[in-house]
């Protein structure tokens, strides 16, 4: 089934260097002896997890079907995120400067006091993506929800107060 599902991931145009095995297992499966005598082996299970990269969102409902079709039979998960997500990252950790300082202006002058120097900025949370989910094209045979991708940062900023 591996081999087909590869096949046809090349097929729907997807690099080499966009999927690889996550995961490779063989297992045995175990069955209640009848006598209940115990277990036996009758046989064994292999799993082989492949991670795909698709980089078309408009194929992603397509390739899961066919992939699907072609004997993948489990789906662990499925995330969208931007291909270069540098340039949003940066400006989410802008914003929560600007945010920063705000507040802290505000605050400090509900005080009666002003903003002093900085003392130190840390970088705080994460920014990672949620997993968001696209609309696809009516006729995509495995239907993913409509989403936006979203990039958030937080920061702490530690000022000395004046008067």
């Amino acid at each position: 089934a591996l081999a087909a599902v590869l096949a046809r991931l090349q097929a729907a145009g997807i690099e080499a260097k966009d999927y690889q095995t996550s995961s490779l297992s063989l297992n045995p499966n175990w069955v209640n002896n009848p006598a209940g005598t115990g277990s036996e082996i009758n046989g064994y299970i292999a799993t082989n997890l492949l991670t795909v990269k698709v980089r078309a969102v408009d194929q992603v409902g397509t390739v899961l079907d066919a992939v699907i079709t072609d004997g993948a039979n489990t789906l662990n998960s499925l995330t969208f995120g931007l291909q270069n997500p540098r340039p949003v990252e940066d400006e989410a950790r802008k914003q929560a400067v600007a945010d920063a300082m705000a507040r802290a202006t505000l605050i400090a002058t509900a005080a009666g006091a002003k903003l002093g120097a900085i003392q130190s900025i840390t970088e705080g949370g994460n920014t990672d993506m949620p997993i968001p989910m696209y609309k696809m094209t009516a006729d995509a045979a495995v239907p993913v929800a409509a989403g936006e991708v979203e990039t958030s940062a937080s920061v702490t900023i530690v000022f000395q107060l004046g008067q």
